[in-house]
């Protein structure tokens, strides 16, 4: 199941453990190296979520509006 995602990554790590020669530093690498690939997909994540807060439709809605229909019932279990 989990084969398909820990293969691959035990072969890099044990490439990078060829050049780098200590495991604990080849696993350091191999994370910066899966940052570096990953990390062009964050600035479309966060233009995505930008266009979906300018949807007034599409989004969670005013948080304030949820405690106005249903009233400030903290100010009511202090007295």
């Amino acid at each position: 199941m989990f084969s398909v995602i820990v293969v691959p990554l035990l072969r890099s790590l044990k490439w990078i453990n060829g050049y780098v020669g200590n495991y604990g530093w080849s696993i350091i690498v191999l994370t910066v190296l899966i940052n570096v690939v990953i990390f062009p997909l964050q600035p479309q994540e966060r233009r995505l979520d930008a266009e979906d807060a300018g949807d007034p439709a599409g989004g969670e809605g005013d948080p304030g509006s949820l405690r106005e229909a249903e009233g400030d019932r903290s100010r009511a279990s202090r007295r």
